[in-house]
């Protein structure tokens, strides 16, 4: 069904997602698969939530879309995140799908790029990648 979504034209397309912000569409799929795997897991499943279930673990195929969506979403879900970040943030995630970016300062805006052609980074954040969603998208302590 989102296989459409990757091919020009339609890739480099536009849509304003509610609150989230504008999106290119090829980024659609990322965010249905970071909804399921995130939210299934932290808000449906206990001990958070009312579901008791197993369900596959958060391997490469799952948290790679995550991970992107997150990433990608990050100067459009935290506007106002660039007047917080004083100098260059290396995030080192570790673990399947565990890209390293820098998350710099660019105008009134974060830009998460990868290192090399980041600026130097002030201080590194090292996380294991199946937290990552949940610290980005879930404020209250990890169970």
């Amino acid at each position: 069904m989102f296989d459409s979504l990757q091919d020009e034209p339609a890739a480099s397309s536009t849509a304003q997602l509610l609150d989230l912000g504008i999106y290119e569409l090829h980024a659609i799929p990322d965010m249905f698969s970071f909804d399921f795997a995130t939210h299934l897991r932290f808000d449906l499943l206990g001990p958070r939530g009312p579901l008791d279930a197993d369900v596959p673990p958060m391997d490469e195929d799952r948290m790679e879309p995550s991970v992107h969506w997150l990433l990608g979403g990050i100067p459009k879900m935290q506007r106002d995140l660039h007047r917080s970040l004083l100098a260059p943030l290396a995030l080192v995630l570790t673990g399947p799908a565990s890209p390293r970016v820098v998350l710099h300062r660019v105008g009134d805006t974060i830009r998460a790029e990868d290192p090399a052609t980041a600026p130097a980074p002030a201080a590194q954040v090292t996380s294991v990648h199946v937290r990552f969603p949940r610290l980005v998208d879930h404020p209250y302590p990890l169970a």
